[in-house]
């Protein structure tokens, strides 16, 4: 979802208003919730050149590793007070994961269709060979991902975004948010992205092999290229 400087004001407020409502439904901290279950998921890696991960509402962590799996943990949280109607949506919620050609997948099945007005969410801890590149998307909420050094390709509708990276590993950065922030951070330089309501912004200055692309609709998205 793009949205343009040419929309009016007040459909702009509209989207805001929306946004924090969405936003409400994920927990800002686990003391904000209640765990019903925990999802696990182990697959190796080799021979593999990238994990698409999909979240439709939560907080993601991604960490690239030295290792030669992907190991996922997925705590499905209700939050608080916990509700019925959200204990028995937990319980419908599964874990999936598999491969398609090169690429190996992760996902969350089960999941209401219909609006969170349950408040039920995810807290995911993935690590991942750091070489593996990275599909991800994430419907409503926060997702961070540190010491990947290939290509990342994200998407969020609602809510923040965090990459860490190694300066050396990375060729361009792409980064574009219907309404909100985006940040770009290269070393001690920091670099702002452009536009009136929405924000773009292109990088292309890298040594590096990795290119990093992220899309926001509503939210902040804040790219740290760090030197060694």
């Amino acid at each position: 979802m793009t949205i343009r400087a040419t929309f009016r004001l007040p459909v702009l407020a509209a989207a805001a208003l929306a946004a924090a409502a969405l936003l409400a439904a994920v927990p800002a901290e686990a003391g904000g919730s209640q765990t019903m279950r925990t999802l696990r998921v182990d697959l190796a890696a080799d021979g593999a050149a990238a994990l698409d991960l999909e979240v439709p509402v939560g907080e993601v962590r991604i960490d690239g590793t030295d290792g030669s799996r992907v190991e996922a943990a997925v705590e499905v949280r209700c939050n608080r007070p916990v509700k019925a109607r959200c204990e028995e949506l937990a319980r419908k919620v599964e874990l999936a994961s598999g491969n398609s050609r090169d690429r190996l997948w992760v996902k969350l099945d089960g999941w209401p269709h219909k609006g969170n007005d349950s408040g039920l969410s995810v807290h995911v801890e993935l690590s991942m060979p750091r070489q593996l590149g990275l599909g991800a998307e994430l419907g409503v909420g926060e997702l961070e991902a540190v010491g990947l050094v290939s290509d990342m390709e994200i998407e969020i509708g609602v809510g923040e975004a965090t990459i860490r990276a190694r300066e050396e590993h990375v060729r361009r950065v792409d980064l574009e948010v219907g309404v909100g922030e985006a940040t770009l951070r290269v070393g001690s330089r920091t670099i702002e992205g452009k536009g009136f309501i929405g924000r773009d912004l292109a990088w292309s200055q890298g040594t590096g092999a990795a290119a990093l692309r992220v899309d926001c609709g509503v939210g902040e998205v804040d790219v740290r290229l760090e030197e060694e």
